[in-house]
């Protein structure tokens, strides 16, 4: 912690470590005075040996297996009630990194819009690795099909087990602009590919 005076904001650094995935998450601020201009200005670094595991921990689920690699994310924020900016984004899953910055306005709706830049992504690497499935307590399996069941749905019956599609909260506006140097892909290179 720093010190009192001249209404300056007390420096603090908070280290939240996590067993779950390895997550060691540090958020560094504020920097400056509050009277004189009233935002939060920090650092915040997070850093994941198994992004799947973290994410399971917070919503249990299904996941695809390229979130099953160590993870790192650095930026500088600055904040006040009614906005937002993210700055010095950095990123990094297993080998690929991108950088980028973002912008967030709060209100009735939370906007955000998002520029990311990215080097390599190996998908044919990505798409290889299986899906991640979360661990079942033995209390919460289900039991397993009688023959009576099996029977009623019939032999070519279809399991609706598949994940839900994934969609934003009605009060989010989000825009992502993402620029990638380059893919592989069916062991080809697609280069300069933006959405």
């Amino acid at each position: 912690l720093g010190r009192f005076g001249n209404g300056n904001a007390i420096p603090v650094s908070v280290v939240l470590p996590s067993a779950a995935g390895g997550v060691r998450a540090a958020m560094r601020g504020p920097d400056g005075g509050l009277e004189s201009d009233p935002r939060f200005k920090g650092r915040f670094e997070a850093q994941a040996d198994n992004l799947a595991a973290a994410i399971q921990a917070a919503v249990p689920g299904p996941l695809p297996g390229y979130l099953a690699q160590r993870a790192a994310m650095t930026f500088d924020l600055t904040a006040s009630e009614q906005n937002a900016s993210i700055d010095a984004l950095e990123l990094r899953l297993g080998e690929t990194t991108a950088d980028g910055a973002a912008s967030l306005e709060f209100g009735e709706e939370l906007s955000i819009a998002a520029q990311l830049a990215a080097g390599m992504i190996d998908l044919d690497s990505w798409l290889a690795m299986p899906d991640v499935a979360p661990a079942q307590p033995a209390a919460t399996q289900a039991p397993p099909e009688t023959e009576a069941v099996k029977e009623a749905a019939g032999p070519g019956a279809a399991r609706d087990d598949a994940p839900p599609a994934f969609t934003l909260p009605p009060d989010v506006n989000a825009a992502v602009s993402l620029a990638v140097e380059a893919i592989t892909f069916n062991d080809g290179i697609v280069r300069q590919v933006r959405a």
